[in-house]
């Protein structure tokens, strides 16, 4: 789940000037575009970034040694830097990026590129590029170039701020070495308490030895269909053949895309056969843990909470069969003792949204203490789980069960406690004045171990379900260069108890929010050079593969909330243990898709005002 709402102000104009491109040869037209950008927005702080070229194409070779090459990949901004948003067009379309923050603050910020070449130690990259800038302190391009298992071999910087205010050229040349992957970071600080800072970055051009330009699949590498293991939608039982999947403790099944129909049920079938075949206990998903309260409540068979619970989900990018899952995990508890029913709980970050973030504890709490609405302080908590949650959990709720623990009042004690605990953790990132969202790996890192070992037995399974970026085993190397994610804090701590499953597509298409509400998208072909090109040449349209012969870097589909047309570079034997490649998807019918989400919004505020009438004894219907 995207969480960009969390940005209090971001300003983002997409200048479509490509046409310019076709006269950026003229001197004059070219100073003047970079003299006119710098004086635009003059209330807001910003960088424009124009880069020509960068379409997934090959140049013409400007000489029969070297050749002009180009991203796969658009540039990508690190966690942290909510002052800036990068939003380059990774097709070609060529945009530039108003950054805003607020009064106060310089800027900074941090954007990276890479790409996958298949350099030799006589080899060289030369890179060159314009810049102009106004009011930064610290402008850095850093080079750095990795090997075929992930180690750093060389690493370069350029200081690319011009001393003057017209546009500058800049060149660097480094040698490549054995260089399998190369990664482009551009730092970029203003000076102190200067608000018109702005930085321009265009014209870029890189030179690598033609020989170096990565264009065919290693073949020998998908040679033997042995490698691979065919599954079938109708048939789940062929998942027993997938190693170890029945005997690791952590599975996470991790999506490269959200939307897409296929993916999303192939994960649930491998989430039913974990629960059927690996006495596996606890289902945890990428949604707000406040979300989840319900819904385990209703898989639990408390009779209190019935399939309303599902509304909390009509936000979320997961389709509706989840919701045939949970009915299905309820039917299962149905026929277990206490100690042997499948949890499920969300691990994420709360909702952004103030409306939703106090209806979802409302509605977990009001079925609580709906029968006792005649004690003021119960009746106060529930006010204050609307209007000032923090206060309600972290303020009167330890005091209320303190007081409130005879037998009419019925509530989990597991339960509150994972959820005392887990507001403990975003609540002590806030006061620290951290962004949550940079820490948002961490923090759901520390609910998953601290809900495994609240509810799990030494002898019970978990299974997780999130985007694969944070379920992966390792990130470091990727080039979105993101804080460690869940996945690899947990491989540290388990080991080989934790397992890491990627699923991936070829092509098809997806659901993704747009601002006009969610939309349907097509899935551009993935480069040659990508794990899902490669996984397509076995022939096959389902099946898993194993990661550990897959040792040198390659660009994988990354799918966010917004879009799933970009690309990462990772290395798989590092960032997961396994494949399940389908060569197709269809996008999702999310919760009650046929809302339009400005509707959604509508009634997210009405059931808050419905929440609010229930305390003060109104007759709302219900």
């Amino acid at each position: 789940m995207n969480r960009a709402l969390f940005v209090d102000e971001i300003y983002v104009t997409c200048l479509l000037l490509h046409l310019l491109s076709l006269f950026m040869e003229n001197r004059f037209i070219k100073h003047f575009c970079l003299y006119k950008f710098s004086l635009s927005f003059k209330t807001y702080i910003f960088i424009l970034f124009v880069l020509f070229g960068f379409s997934g194409t090959k140049a013409e070779p400007r000489d029969k040694y070297s050749q002009t090459v180009c991203f796969v990949s658009s540039w990508k901004t690190g966690l942290g830097f909510y002052d800036c948003v990068i939003n380059i067009d990774s097709a070609g379309i060529i945009n530039a990026t108003r950054i805003s923050q607020k009064k106060g603050r310089d800027l900074e910020c941090k954007i990276y590129n890479g790409m996958i070449v298949n350099a030799y130690e006589s080899d060289s990259i030369s890179v060159n590029f314009r810049c102009k800038s106004n009011n930064i302190a610290v402008a850095d391009l850093i080079i750095q170039s990795y090997d075929t298992h992930g180690l750093l071999c060389y690493s370069d910087s350029i200081d690319i701020n011009p001393r003057t205010n017209d546009a500058e050229f800049f060149s660097i040349k480094q040698p490549c070495f054995d260089t399998s992957y190369l990664r482009f970071t551009m730092h970029i600080k203003g000076k102190n308490n200067e608000l018109n800072q702005n930085f321009h970055f265009t014209d870029m051009q890189i030179k690598l030895p033609s020989r170096a330009y990565v264009s065919t699949l290693p073949k020998d590498i998908m040679s033997n269909k042995q490698d691979i293991i065919p599954l079938s939608f109708d048939d789940s039982l062929l998942y027993h053949k997938i190693p170890r999947i029945n005997s690791v403790k952590i599975l996470a099944l991790g999506e490269s895309i959200h939307g897409g129909l296929s993916i999303s049920q192939s994960v649930i079938q491998m989430m039913k056969h974990r629960i059927l075949h690996s006495d596996c206990k606890l289902i945890l998903l990428e949604l707000p843990f406040d979300i989840s309260l319900g819904i385990n409540r209703y898989v639990q068979g408390d009779a209190r909470y019935g399939l309303e619970v599902m509304s909390s989900l009509k936000y979320a990018l997961y389709p509706k069969e989840l919701c045939d899952f949970f009915i299905w995990v309820k039917k299962h508890n149905d026929t277990k003792s206490e100690k042997d029913k499948v949890w499920v709980l969300g691990v994420d970050i709360p909702n952004a949204d103030f409306f939703s973030f106090g209806n979802n504890l409302f509605s977990y709490f009001y079925p609580i203490f709906k029968e006792h609405l005649d004690n003021a302080e119960i009746k106060r908590f529930l006010h204050e789980l609307l209007v000032n949650s923090r206060k309600a959990l972290g303020e009167t709720l330890p005091g209320l069960m303190a007081k409130n623990k005879p037998s009419n009042i019925q509530f989990s004690e597991k339960e509150i406690a994972l959820l005392q605990k887990w507001f403990s953790f975003f609540t002590s990132i806030e006061n620290s004045e951290l962004n949550m969202t940079i820490e948002r790996d961490r923090l759901m890192y520390e609910s998953i171990c601290f809900f495994i070992q609240q509810v799990c037995s030494p002898q019970d399974n978990v299974t997780i379900y999130s985007h694969l970026a944070h379920a992966c085993s390792n990130n470091t190397n990727s080039l979105y260069t993101y804080t460690k994610s869940f996945g690899a804090l947990l491989k540290q701590k388990y080991v080989s108890d934790y397992l890491c499953i990627g699923f991936i597509t070829k092509s098809g298409k997806n659901l993704v929010l747009s601002q006009e509400g969610y939309v349907i998208q097509s899935l551009k072909l993935p480069p040659k050079y990508s794990i899902e090109a490669m996984m397509a040449e076995y022939g096959d349209t389902y099946f898993y593969r194993s990661t550990s012969q897959l040792a040198f870097p390659v660009y994988i589909r990354y799918g966010q909330y917004f879009t799933s047309n970009d690309f990462n570079i990772i290395y798989p034997r590092q960032y997961f243990d396994g494949i399940i490649f389908i060569e197709s998807c269809d996008p999702i019918k999310n919760f009650r898709y046929e809302v339009k989400v400005k509707d959604k919004v509508k009634e997210t505020i009405d059931e808050y005002q419905r929440h609010l009438d229930l305390i003060n004894g109104k007759d709302v219907g219900l």
